[in-house]
């Protein structure tokens, strides 16, 4: 994704312990202002030593895309992935190309 967004950036120190961000029952919703996300595109939206609790709700743009949530707790990125359709899709596109090549070759 070309452009900037917003990273939630939590730093310093508390009592002399690194600063946790608590997300516990919060709802994280992202969205775009213009233009779309593209696949395998890698949001960094949190930024802190650690992250606890987890979001109530979780909110995402791209009716095309599925999402990986797996690093958001620990490292605040989330990635966009194509949807299992998708690929599909493609997969089948390229094997009617792949029958359609084969038999003008053996014309």
């Amino acid at each position: 994704m070309s452009g900037a967004y917003d990273v939630l950036s939590v730093a310093g120190t508390g009592l002399g312990y690194p600063t946790a961000l608590y997300v516990n029952g919060a709802n994280l919703v992202v969205t775009t202002v213009a233009g779309t996300i593209a696949e395998n595109t890698v949001l960094d939206l949190l930024d802190a030593d650690r992250i606890c609790g987890e979001f109530e709700t979780i909110s995402l743009p791209g009716d095309r895309l599925s999402w990986d949530l797996s690093q958001l707790y620990t490292t605040g990125e989330i990635t966009a992935v194509p949807e299992p359709a998708t690929m599909a899709l493609l997969g089948l596109a390229i094997v009617g190309m792949g029958g359609y090549v084969r038999r003008r070759r053996a014309a």
